[in-house]
């Protein structure tokens, strides 16, 4: 979305905090990466370097079977020296990069099949200026920005299962202030005030034209989406166009000391107070969605309702009628009390909220052969779910806050012997439960989805409302919930936009624990093992709470389809549609060996070898409501529901028990350096994956739930009443080899020049990005992969770079 990036050349190290016990650490429930920029010094200098790639150097794409035209040229230059010697020093840089990117469409239509081409342009600046006032203290000042235009995002563009109407584009930009004050108290005393101010930008827009653009659109742009069995017309993505913006405010002091008690103490005493903002216009499916999978039409008819894909007004969507199901479009509010500030448009979000934290740690070092890090953190979020606002029956105002998020940390590091170490410890982590929470939450109470169910008219694909879309007011009073009969299919059913926050929602937190060895091997290698688990809980899940399911079969009741208006008395909420609620009862267990053996520079090389076996299991977590302790059950047209008795449902709803996943079991890298002679270095790469198992969709809605239901057409079950097995595609292994030559020729002892050149992929492996399979059963390219654009998955590619030193 616009989060900071940096300029290779601009940074000086990265600090890898693996340390699972750091209380300083936290709002992240897993490893942290901190970047550490350059700063100047007494020598004026900097940096001059290009990177440069081109597809007649190419391989075959490995989709496409052809090269496809690539190129990218990167530029970057950096220089910094001193203003006072000694005292102020200052450090600049910029980074251009310009990447023209095509993508593939290879759909089951030749009318759809092209590609698509356009070019990235990212520019990356950064400014610090370093101040040393006296040998006790320090300051630190820092500004930094970050540009990236992407004419089409990899995401919504290429592939087989849509066509080039689905492409979108995207401008991300983020900013960065910031400061750090650094005093020395004492001989063993240090204090630091850290503080900024941050911002990201982002703009996602569509490329199809559209003379009859409706309201929250951007004008003259923008098309439906058209969900037909195991294809999609127009857009893919419902919420598009975007513009959000996200501004924090960040102060943060943290105290080191440092005595001797029963042997040596390292303490660490913080606290923050973070101001977050969030704000975004979004067109949630104001362009209109079908449903249209109750049947398959002809492939002839498909191409012919698309005159030109580029132009809405050419298309003819009146053969949709005989398999549409439903029609979704979303009216807003004009000015809306729930945001804060209030009166905004209902297509736009304001959603502040407050982060506080606090942390104490002590690493102990008890004894000559025993260090123990004893930490505990604590982490708070005010406002995050917007629990203002009141929306019944769904939410209560002024919900409680998550406020009892404490965190404990437990290290411990033994030397078995001057070479071997043995390690260990344990803690909890709380994470972020993400900005769609809130923000769905407010588009949801804003805005209202106008379900309208096929009345059967030969036009309703064309002209859904049968006359003139309704306003907000009118939408209103047409709700099946503002009328005296709710479950009468006459009137129109609310649905919910995505990710509804709940009544009980909290933060995610882990529990994370580790257990290995670290040992030495002769006087320039060294050997590591660790047994690592992370157990992921309160994690978000969305389903939707406006389904029961019948006590007999287990099976939920019809939503959609010519059933579901003599289902509405069935659903726990009859005068409203699909009510899709984040619930914190998501579980996830990973458990890996990691190993690694590290040989340092001597006699010119290097080498590191690791290899990691790992398990990934899943909670299939029953449908449960707010509340519940069971999946809401009613007898058929009794319209009484009750959660507080048992049922059984089909594994292909949920499981209630745990389930290994697809992901990568086994992960193999090796890579060294040698220093040759005259002034040559060679370095290599090789990476193993396994890609680990896929499991199918069968692409049809059997038991008509909708696009989101509890079992839709993404889910296992077939028309034939057979269930698709969890992870039934074994996927392809990658490997994967790249190759580095670099020269360095010295002219003076302050001007180098290095000539670089590198292979990715040198032998030309097809490799494939797992998460692009087609999946869906309905599509003619079930199982077979999609063009990634993602480097790891390109074919045999060359970069030419320099680099310079002044």
């Amino acid at each position: 979305f616009g989060q900071p990036r940096f300029s290779r050349d601009a940074i000086g190290e990265f600090e890898f905090v693996s340390n699972r016990f750091d209380a300083s650490q936290g709002r992240s429930s897993g490893i942290q990466v901190n970047a550490i920029t350059k700063s100047g010094t007494n020598t004026p200098g900097g940096t001059f370097s290009g990177y440069f790639r081109d597809s007649k150097f190419n391989g075959k794409d490995p989709v496409a079977g052809v090269v496809l035209p690539y190129q990218d040229q990167q530029i970057s230059t950096t220089f910094g020296g001193p203003i006072i010697k000694d005292r102020i020093h200052y450090f600049l840089n910029y980074e251009f990069e310009h990447e023209p990117q095509t993508y593939v469409y290879n759909t089951p239509y030749p009318k759809f099949n092209t590609t698509l081409s356009g070019a990235r342009r990212q520019d990356t600046e950064m400014g610090r200026f370093d101040f040393q006032f006296n040998p006790q203290t320090r300051f630190t000042a820092r500004g930094n920005r970050y540009d990236n235009r992407i004419p089409y995002d990899s995401r919504y563009t290429g592939g087989s299962d849509r066509t080039p109407a689905s492409a979108i584009g995207t401008n991300r930009r983020s900013e960065q202030e910031f400061g750090s004050l650094t005093q020395v108290l004492g001989q063993s005393v240090v204090n630091e005030i850290k503080g900024g101010h941050s911002l990201f930008h982002w703009n996602q827009y569509a490329h199809v034209q559209n003379a009859g653009s409706l309201v929250g659109q951007t004008e003259g742009f923008g098309a439906p989406v058209i969900l037909l069995r195991g294809f999609t017309l127009g857009q893919t993505h419902a919420i598009t166009p975007q513009n959000i913006r996200e501004e924090d405010w960040d102060l943060q002091d943290a105290l080191t000391m440092s005595y001797n008690a029963k042997g040596r103490h390292d303490v660490k005493l913080g606290g923050e107070y973070m101001h977050d903002f969030t704000w975004e216009t979004t067109c949630q499916t104001c362009m209109g969605q079908y449903t249209a999978n109750n049947g398959a039409l002809p492939a002839a008819v498909i191409q012919d309702m698309i005159r030109d894909v580029n132009d809405v007004t050419t298309w003819n969507l009146a053969p949709l009628s005989a398999v549409t199901t439903q029609y979704i479009r979303n009216v807003a509010m004009t000015a809306s009390p729930f945001s804060r500030p209030t009166g905004n448009n209902g297509f736009t979000e304001y959603a502040p909220r407050h982060v506080v934290a606090w942390w104490a740690q002590d690493d102990w070092h008890a004894a000559n052969k025993l260090a123990l890090n004893l930490g505990v953190r604590y982490d708070a979020q005010i406002g995050e779910f917007v629990n203002w606002v009141e929306f019944q029956p769904f939410l209560p105002g002024n919900r409680p806050n998550d406020l009892n998020n404490f965190a404990p940390r437990l290290g411990l590091n033994y030397a078995w012997n001057d070479r071997t170490v043995i390690r260990g410890g344990y803690g909890i982590y709380y994470g972020e439960a993400t900005g769609q929470p809130p923000l769905f939450t407010l588009r949801y109470v804003q805005q209202i989805a106008m379900t309208v169910v096929n009345d059967g008219r030969p036009d309703f694909a064309v002209n859904p409302f049968n006359g003139p879309a309704p306003t907000y007011d009118q939408a209103k009073a047409l709700l099946c919930s503002s009328q005296p009969n709710p479950a009468s299919p006459a009137c129109n059913l609310r649905h919910s936009t995505q990710n509804f926050a709940a009544p009980d929602l909290v933060d995610p937190y882990s529990h994370q624990a580790s257990l290995g060895f670290a040992r030495q091997v002769g006087s320039q290698a060294s050997l590591e093992m660790d047994w690592v688990y992370t157990g992921d809980r309160a994690q978000l899940n969305t389903r939707n709470i406006n389904v029961a399911f019948n006590p007999a079969t287990g099976n939920p009741y019809p939503l959609v389809g010519g059933t579901a208006a003599a289902n509405y008395i069935n659903r726990p909420y009859p005068g409203w549609g699909t009510i899709q609620m984040n619930r914190s009862d998501g579980r996830q267990n990973y458990h890996a060996l990691q190993t690694a053996f590290t040989k340092r520079m001597a006699n010119h090389w290097q080498a590191s070898a690791s290899y990691t076996l790992s398990k990934t299991s899943q909670f299939d977590q029953l449908p449960l409501n707010p509340g519940c302790q069971y999946p809401v059950t009613t007898v058929a047209g009794s319209g009484v529901y009750r959660c507080d008795a048992a049922v059984t449902l089909p594994d292909y709803i949920a499981e209630n028990a745990w389930f290994t996943t697809g992901d990568q079991h086994n992960r193999v890298t090796f890579n060294g350096i040698y220093e040759a002679p005259y002034g040559l270095q060679l370095s290599g790469l090789y990476i193993f994956g396994d890609n680990g198992y896929a499991t199918a969709q069968s692409g049809i809605d059997v038991l008509n739930q909708g696009a989101s239901g509890q079992v839709s057409a993404q889910g296992r079950l077939r028309a034939n009443g057979s269930v698709i097995a969890r992870n039934g595609l074994n996927l392809p292994a990658i490997h994967r080899v790249d190759m580095r030559l670099q020269k360095r020729i010295s002219f003076t002892q302050k001007i180098k020049l290095d000539g670089i050149f590198e292979v990715f992929n040198v032998f030309n492996r097809k490799n494939f990005d797992p998460t692009l399979y087609t999946l869906n059963e309905q599509n003619a390219r079930y199982g077979l992969p999609n063009a990634s654009t993602t480097t790891a998955y390109s074919p045999r590619m060359l970069q030419f770079g320099f680099r310079t030193q002044f």
